[in-house]
């Protein structure tokens, strides 16, 4: 039997989203889910929610293999960010499955990308420093990615190593906290792209650019792979004050709503 060490009434030492809204950037603004909840094949659904302790009844629902993956993380903090993450992915999944949050099993692509086996939903998750997204798609592809903006960054060595010759022009035209969260945008959007894809890191970050302004997405270009970049659509995520986020769904025609997922809206 798999120890559960997050389970209790622990007090979260992760920073709740600050209940200040951010510019939305072309999305609609976060509102609870509707009842009933539907998935159309032109919609794309985005989930946030705060990494705040585990629930009590967290090793009932998460997976043998979850459990000790959670127990192997070193530090609190990952394993509470780690197993509050994937409670919330499972809740999420079973309002668009027949399987309850706890009968879910996942699959894992050959690169890594996690699936359900049977049903035409996609997901995709991200966390970062307190706070969480998780991604719904009808037979399209998606990923997501969420970055939380920080100045002990060495962001100039980072883009020159990993990012286009042309992202590092754009990138060199901002200053200061500017150049900051512009590095942390496209980051974010690159993330997103690979995990839409599920190819990883197998294919290299310099292999594609993204905008460089913030609130504005898009895969600009694929220098490797003619009309690649015209499978796909980007968007970037207003999620809170201090993040970068993203996501890449596949093919055209999609509009995005966004809902709050947490102890108001389990």
């Amino acid at each position: 039997m798999v120890s559960c060490p997050w389970i209790g009434g622990v007090a979260s030492r992760h920073p709740r989203p600050s209940s200040k809204e951010p510019p939305l950037s072309a999305h609609a603004p976060w509102s609870p889910p509707p009842k009933p909840l539907r998935l159309a094949t032109n919609e794309v659904h985005i989930w946030r929610f705060p990494l705040t302790p585990p629930p009590l009844d967290a090793a009932e629902i998460l997976s043998p293999a979850e459990l000790e993956r959670a127990a192997r993380f070193r530090f609190e903090r990952d394993q509470h960010q780690y197993v509050t993450g994937h409670v919330n992915l499972r809740r999420i999944l079973a309002r668009y499955l027949p399987q309850s949050a706890a009968a879910i099993a996942f699959r894992t692509e050959a690169k890594g990308k996690p699936y359900v086996e049977g049903t035409q939903v996609r997901f995709n998750m991200a966390d970062s420093d307190g706070l969480g997204l998780v991604g719904i798609a009808l037979n399209r592809e998606i990923g997501v990615d969420l970055e939380r903006v920080r100045d002990n960054v060495e962001h100039h060595d980072i883009a020159q190593q990993f990012f286009t010759a042309r992202e590092q022009s754009e990138l060199s035209a901002h200053e200061g906290a500017a150049r900051r969260d512009a590095f942390f945008h496209v980051w974010a959007q690159k993330e997103a792209y690979l995990k839409a894809r599920g190819d990883g890191l197998t294919v290299p970050l310099k292999d594609f650019s993204v905008s460089c302004d913030v609130g504005v997405a898009g895969v600009l270009e694929r220098h490797d792979e003619d009309g690649e970049s015209h499978r796909w659509e980007m968007l970037a995520l207003a999620v809170a004050p201090d993040y970068a986020a993203a996501v890449c769904v596949e093919g055209s025609g999609w509009s995005l709503r966004a809902f709050d997922f947490g102890e108001a809206n389990p």
